[in-house]
């Protein structure tokens, strides 16, 4: 009786764990977004979550030049 996983069964597993998580992720995100209660809210504090998006990846791409 085998009770481990070869390198190429856990690999393939791998795979599949995160193909299906991504799945039933995007799937939750455009469930939620197809909702026009969500969708109406979002666009209303559309600016607002863009600019603090858009300074946070700022903020970390300060650091990450500094960093070296």
């Amino acid at each position: 009786v085998q009770r481990t996983l070869t390198f190429d069964q856990h690999h393939f597993l791998l795979f599949i764990i995160i193909a299906v998580e991504t799945l039933v992720w995007f799937l939750l995100v455009a469930f939620v977004f197809s909702l026009p209660t969500f969708r109406n809210a979002y666009q209303n504090f559309a600016k607002w979550i863009d600019g603090i998006s858009g300074g946070l990846f700022t903020l970390l791409g300060v650091y990450l030049i500094g960093s070296r």
